[in-house]
């Protein structure tokens, strides 16, 4: 081969090669070449959702106070209002719904009271008389026995994490639903497996309302089945406290239904004064506690004595004292009686008894004090 033909063939190789790498680049691509305007509307939308979501989640979860409000029905079918304030620690002032009656509840220093009716009580085991005591007042009770604990489960943070495990659940590519509630506000309404989330639509975003079971499925019996939660005010913290102090000094002494205590009376003394008509019955009364706290306990003892006299009307007394748990205590109470003008002997029986029931001891400075501090720390 010529040198001029073994150009050529240099000259075809590469012209063949050149076309072969133009091959290799020609790939046929099917469909559009971006998104269109339509899908990345959508695609907007959907992260503007997303974020009002996580907005509202974390501004609610860094809340100092929670304040929920929600409708149930009682027993009657009648609806009952219930609102409940959370603080971040879990002091918590409000009403439930138990035994499908309206109960008052406030959560201090990590202890729970009550003010519930018998039914409630009664549906808890404790006996009818001790069940109508406690609720003619206030009285201690385990945190655990409520279908939802506030000072755990409706804490924000805690609150918000519930929320937030909700929404995994939910169709991310579902197209966002705004829904204007009666007050004017205009709300993403998201549909999730335990019901309805609904943010503000406007900035900053909110958490304006929530399933309670988003929450706790038990939430939903206590509370009713939809929250509507308050938005942040400056003067919530002054009213929570303010409000709480009051509920406090309303108190009395709180029964402490956690604990049951026993009375049995020994060294039984009775004379009687034939000059003034008068007999007076001392006893010892022994007390015995079961159950709760012992340190944080006082018993209050109520002494009865039936006083009959052959031939006369009979006479009772009672007398009533504190005492600490597992003691004994010297109690007595006198009777008196009308005698007839005439000189005679009467035979006169005595007979005492003693019921014990456990009160809450309380120092409530103390209390106060570390509310005062807790508050002052959020504003109020």
């Amino acid at each position: 081969m010529t040198g001029c033909g073994r150009m050529r063939a240099r000259v075809a190789l590469v012209t063949a090669m050149a076309g072969l790498l133009l091959a290799g680049c020609q790939v046929s691509v099917t469909g559009s070449a971006g998104v269109s305007a339509a899908d990345q509307q959508k695609a907007d939308r959907r992260a503007e959702q997303r974020d009002a979501v996580e907005t509202a989640l974390k501004t609610f979860a860094d809340q100092p106070i929670a304040v929920y409000h929600g409708t149930a029905k009682d027993s009657a079918g009648a609806p009952v209002d219930l609102t409940l304030r959370v603080t971040k620690a879990g002091t918590s002032l409000g009403t439930l719904l138990l035994d499908n009656q309206g109960a008052q509840l406030v959560i201090a220093d990590g202890k729970l009271y009550l003010s519930a009716g018998a039914g409630y009580w009664k549906s808890r085991g404790i006996k009818q008389e001790l069940g109508d005591l406690y609720a003619k007042g206030w009285a201690k009770a385990e945190a655990s026995e409520l279908p939802v604990n506030p000072a755990t489960l409706l804490v924000p943070a805690k609150a918000a994490e519930k929320i937030r495990a909700t929404l995994s659940t939910v169709d991310q590519l579902a197209e966002p639903v705004r829904t204007k509630l009666p007050d004017g506000t205009e709300v993403f309404d998201i549909k999730t497996p335990t019901g309805s989330l609904q943010v503000s639509t406007a900035k900053p975003n909110r958490l304006v309302s929530v399933a309670a079971a988003a929450i706790d499925p038990a939430a939903a019996g206590a509370l009713g089945t939809q929250l509507t939660i308050d938005p942040a005010a400056p003067d919530v913290a002054k009213k929570f406290h303010d409000d709480l102090n009051a509920k406090l000094d309303a108190f009395g002494q709180p029964a402490d239904s956690v604990a049951q205590a026993s009375a049995a009376i020994a060294d039984h003394k009775f004379d009687c004064n034939s000059g003034n008509a008068s007999c007076t019955t001392t006893v010892t009364v022994a007390n015995v506690l079961v159950g709760g706290d012992s340190s944080g306990s006082q018993v209050h003892l109520v002494l009865t004595v039936q006083v009959t006299a052959e031939g006369l009307a009979g006479q009772n007394c009672s007398a009533e004292a504190t005492a600490a748990p597992n003691t004994s205590s010297t109690m007595a109470c006198t009777v008196k009686f009308n005698l007839p003008n005439r000189t005679a002997n009467y035979k006169v029986l005595s007979q005492p008894s003693a019921t014990a029931d456990v009160r809450a001891a309380i120092d409530f400075p103390a209390l106060k004090g570390k509310l005062d501090t807790e508050f002052k720390a959020i504003g109020g």
